[in-house]
């Protein structure tokens, strides 16, 4: 234990602080001079644990985030206004990264005061154009995964960025013919790539893992 101590960067750092013959002249007792020689250690043993933790991810890192997602999905269908009907949440995990979540109906059922009730080739029409257009939210899913992805500053580069966006159906939908839920997710470090790369069509397939429920 003394020859670790001699040796250790915590004694040569107390040594150039308080040398032994200072330390001797004070009357300092050797037991007093191994609790300095450890409290010294303890400090750069810590200093060192905060310099090497990852960064912080604020919240308001991620409701800004939000925020920008929210915009984003809501201009994929601009004859839709209400298609972002769940506005979007999001939290990070720490160790697998930053984690979003909306719910959204792509099409507008075209019920008004005057028109309340669709008849039968009306529900048909709705629903043709709501399954049309799920090629178009899965695109717009991920390019709005690559924006958001160079937002998250304080995200290590190997966390994941996942968006969920849960498809609201009518009441009157029996709910087949396309999913209700679409996910999609990457590593931040690849979606940086496809930002620089230019986010084209194929690079955003082969780069981001899509999963449907």
């Amino acid at each position: 234990m003394k020859t670790l101590l001699r040796n250790s960067p915590a004694q040569r750092s107390l040594a150039r602080l308080a040398p032994p013959s200072h330390l001797n002249a004070l009357g300092a007792a050797p037991a007093l001079c191994r609790l300095l020689i450890v409290l010294s250690a303890a400090a750069l043993a810590t200093a060192g644990a905060i310099a090497d933790a990852p960064p912080q991810v604020r919240r308001s890192v991620i409701r800004a985030a939000e925020i920008s997602l929210n915009d984003r999905l809501a201009r994929i269908f601009p004859d839709t206004p209400i298609a972002v009907t769940g506005q979007v949440r999001g939290v990070y995990i720490d160790g697998f990264g930053a984690v979003f979540t909306a719910e959204m109906n792509p099409v507008s059922d075209g019920t008004s005061l005057m028109h309340a009730v669709l008849r039968p080739d009306e529900k048909a029409q709705v629903k043709a154009k709501k399954i049309a257009r799920i090629p178009e939210l899965k695109k717009g899913m991920k390019e709005a995964l690559v924006e958001t992805a160079a937002s998250l500053d304080p995200v290590p580069l190997d966390d994941q960025v996942v968006l969920e966006v849960v498809i609201d159906r009518f009441l009157w939908e029996d709910g087949s013919g396309y999913p209700s839920e679409l996910l999609v997710q990457a590593p931040r470090r690849k979606l940086l790539d496809l930002k620089r790369a230019g986010n084209s069509a194929s690079a955003l397939d082969a780069a981001i893992k899509l999963t449907e429920r």
